[in-house]
């Protein structure tokens, strides 16, 4: 499960960091003070950050911590500035999605995650 969150999370990320460029120059052109392109694309670079990490993350459960972590700022980040830009709300609910899924993996798998007790399937 946590490979697919980490692959549909680096493709979200790519969304985000378009549709944030978007939203940046139409505040710039519109002369609107929100900064709600800047916000999104700071979702979207934490969203891809953790998405990387929880790939390569294989029994680490530090990494798999350090992923939910930033998961859930992206969240915290683009749930407080989204303001009138409401997508940013669609985007920070993923990212509270992706973190919440991640925190009942490792409860489900504990036994993955301690030391010496998974095989090397290699």
């Amino acid at each position: 499960m946590k490979k697919v969150i980490g692959i549909v999370s680096i493709v979200v990320s790519v969304f985000v960091t378009s549709q944030s460029f978007i939203a940046g120059l139409s505040n710039t052109l519109s002369d609107i003070s929100e900064s709600g392109g800047t916000d999104e694309l700071i979702l979207a670079i934490l969203m891809l950050t953790a998405g990387i990490v929880v790939v390569v993350s294989r029994y680490s459960k530090v990494l798999v911590i350090t992923s939910i972590v930033l998961y859930l700022l992206g969240c915290l980040v683009g749930f407080i500035s989204a303001g009138s830009y409401l997508v940013l709300n669609l985007w920070s609910g993923i990212s509270l999605l992706f973190g919440l899924l991640l925190i009942c993996h490792l409860k489900d798998n504990k036994e993955l995650y301690s030391n010496g007790s998974h095989t090397n399937n290699n």
